[in-house]
């Protein structure tokens, strides 16, 4: 958490859900006012599309609640995460994503389908499936190696 006090147009990080508005815990708000000496908040959370999902009034003294944690940079953003114990879960997320998404274009540019890889990498169309889920199933760098070596083309993992 910041300890630099919310101020009007700051980006805030909501840290808890809040399903009465739709609204959960990682949604990006804009605060557009803040009440008399920061007696409470109004917060727009608003879609990709920048319509606005919920505008909500966040008391201080609310704090047990919710909490908003200021967002000023990437840098700031990588601390939070790291102070939460979820910076390493959130990359390898991310590079998951990349990755499975790299193969699955390679696919398409092959004519490939998800049953041919499977075919080619010797494993069930589930294994492959569970590969290219949306969710955060587990993937092995084994598993990633494979599929790349099925499609002629070899993984490359470095230190940055």
């Amino acid at each position: 958490m910041s300890e630099t006090p919310i101020k009007e147009l700051y980006d805030e990080i909501l840290a808890c859900d809040l399903p009465e508005h739709g609204l959960s815990a990682g949604d990006i708000g804009t605060v557009v006012l803040v009440h008399h000496n920061a007696a409470g908040y109004e917060v727009e959370f608003t879609a990709l599309d920048g319509d606005t999902i919920a505008v909500v009034t966040l008391m201080a003294n609310q704090s047990a609640q919710f909490k908003l944690v200021q967002l000023l940079t990437c840098a700031n953003f990588d601390d939070f995460l790291r102070e939460e114990g979820l910076l390493a879960e959130c990359e390898a997320g991310a590079l998951r994503r990349v990755v499975t998404s790299q193969i699955e274009q390679e696919m398409k540019r092959l004519r490939i389908s998800r049953a041919k890889l499977a075919s080619r990498m010797k494993t069930s169309r589930t294994t492959m499936d569970q590969f290219f889920a949306e969710g955060e199933t587990p993937v092995t760098l084994q598993l990633l190696e494979r599929a790349a070596l099925a499609l002629g083309r070899k993984l490359k993992v470095e230190l940055a």
